[in-house]
Order: C-alpha cells, then structure tokens, then sequence
C-alpha cells in the first residue's frame, strides 16, 4: 500500500486522526483516497478557463509566457528561449 504525505496536515488534526476507533480510521482514508483518485482522473486544464488568472498576492492578471524553440538535446534552464509576454 502506498504511503500518502499531506503537508498541511497539523498536529491537533494527526492527533485525531490517530486517537479514533479503526473504524473511523478507514472511513478517513477512504475518503481520502477516493479525493485523491477523483483528482487524478480529472484533466488539469486552463484552456476551458475564460477569467483572467491574478498573480500570487496581487490583483495584477497573470500574463503566461510559452517557451519556444530550445538548443540541442536536454537543454539546461540556460538554454531556454522565452518569449515575450505580450505576444501571447
């Protein structure tokens, strides 16, 4: 069985979860699990978003670059080619 680390679980939360019965225990990680495959399964795209995205602490609308053509095999961050912001 994998193991699953969430990091924005706290301590009085763990101590919950670890002080219930193993009924209550399962029911947890059942629901967990079932969060989790329902998130795997469900595409991760912007393209259906219309809204505009704001940048992390800000009311400033993200404007997403695009890399483009890169040099050779494996290029290195170094080797990026970015494009401008405003052509997209």
């Amino acid at each position: 069985m994998a193991s699953l680390y969430i990091h924005d679980i706290d301590e009085p939360l763990a101590q919950t979860y670890l002080k219930a019965s193993k009924e209550e225990q399962l029911k947890i990680t059942r629901i967990v699990e079932e969060a989790i495959t329902r998130c795997m399964q469900t595409p991760h795209s912007l393209a259906p978003f219309e809204g505009q995205i704001l940048q992390k602490g800000s009311q400033t609308p993200f404007q997403p670059f695009k890399a483009v053509k890169m040099k050779g095999k494996g290029p290195s961050a170094l080797e990026m080619v970015i494009q401008g912001r405003e052509s997209v």
